[in-house]
């Protein structure tokens, strides 16, 4: 039976090309195979691909919307109040004697709209963004995508996961794909969660960034497993990310650097579908680690 709340899982790290996507979508597929129903969300807006390592194909189910002034030019009487209110400089009066919008500047706060003393200024709004959806190997997929050449891509990845949280009742596991960094949408991602994978590599930005995603987490509570991709890879750094997990006592499952795991991503494949491979067998050994930690009695996959 589908809990109210899902059991949520956010995949995370600090810069991009650690292997979230992969180990999201490799993770996720997992959990289906073992009999639980999963929805993953795809919130690295500004470059979603978790579906293509699926192979499923999306549709639109909601475009994301956010305001825009439309001016009349013919009640509009060039008071220069909404140029005022601006805080981005978005609106500005020419020498033609009109006010010029200038969208590219416009963060929609609507100010313009509420100090104008003539209503010439209504709402009007552009598209930011898309919410898609699909379904590939049991697995639904959940997808914000930012619009080329806009800027808000914390208000998409804000409303998909809104969208995502209203369908989430019928499923078991929730896996969230999050994007780089620990911005606000980040944030808010792991204050939703109740298991953060915090994906690293053996580098010196790797540890510098698990480092600010551990602090990060500490203020949400949220339970961490650290898991350490291309392991093994030559020239690394392994050892100081072991010393950190083991200073700060997390959990930790290391992934080894697998040229078939970069063969099957190339290729748009789930690594796990060559179940002899390195990193694929220890996939698996990351999903029975998840399910320890969430209590997840049922769940063994072998």
């Amino acid at each position: 039976m589908a809990r109210e709340r899902p059991k949520v899982i956010t995949v995370t790290g600090g810069k991009g090309g650690t292997g979230k996507t992969v180990i999201a979508s490799n993770l996720a597929a997992l959990l289906s195979s073992a009999g639980l129903r999963i929805l993953l969300i795809d919130l690295d807006v500004e470059n979603p691909c978790a579906h293509t390592l699926l192979g499923a194909s999306l549709k639109v189910v909601e475009k994301v919307a956010i305001f825009k002034p439309l001016i009349d030019e013919k009640a509009c009487t060039l008071c220069g109040e909404c140029v005022s209110a601006c805080p981005v400089h978005a609106l500005a009066i020419v020498p033609s004697r009109k006010v010029l919008f200038l969208e590219a500047l416009c963060e929609s706060c609507a100010a313009c709209l509420y100090v104008c003393p003539v209503g010439a200024i209504s709402r009007g709004e552009r598209i930011i963004g898309w919410i898609k959806e699909g379904r590939a190997r049991s697995v639904d997929i959940v997808t914000g995508e930012l619009k080329p050449g806009s800027r808000q891509y914390h208000e998409v990845m804000e409303r998909t996961m809104d969208h995502a949280r209203r369908v989430w009742r019928r499923y078991d596991i929730a896996v969230m794909d999050l994007p780089p960094g620990a911005g606000r949408g980040v944030y808010a991602a792991l204050k939703l969660s109740d298991l953060a994978l915090m994906v690293t590599e053996p580098t010196r930005l790797g540890l510098a960034d698990l480092e600010r995603l551990h602090n990060l987490a500490g203020k949400t509570g949220v339970k961490e497993l650290v898991v350490l991709n291309k392991y093994g890879l030559p020239g690394g750094t392994a050892v100081s990310i072991e010393e950190f997990v083991s200073r700060e006592r997390l959990k930790l499952v290391r992934v080894r650097y697998d040229p078939e795991l970069a063969r099957a991503y190339a290729r748009g494949k789930l690594v796990v579908e060559s179940p002899q491979s390195p990193s694929a067998q220890d996939i698996v050994k990351l999903m029975n680690v998840v399910a320890d930690v969430l209590g997840l009695d049922a769940v063994k996959y072998m």
